[in-house]
């Protein structure tokens, strides 16, 4: 937005592009708002089964490393 600002002030954007930004702007933060919403909802699903910090750890920012599944070949 501060980009889309100096471009304006600048005179090398226009208001509607000024505008367009802000409005996408606006639109990912209630994007960002539901979807934290939604985590703090399915958290306190999980902390039914599991426990309340249990649930509440931080996630992990990877995936685990799981090896290849064996082959259908090999499994005849």
């Amino acid at each position: 937005s501060k980009a889309a600002e100096s471009q304006y002030s600048a005179g090398k954007g226009s208001q509607s592009d000024l505008l367009q930004v802000q409005v996408e702007l606006s639109r990912l933060d209630d994007q960002a708002i539901q979807i934290q919403q939604q985590i703090d909802a399915l958290r306190a699903q999980l902390s039914r089964y599991i426990g309340k910090d249990q649930a509440d750890r931080p996630l992990s920012k990877s995936l685990p490393d799981w090896s290849k599944p064996p082959s259908l070949d090999a499994m005849e």
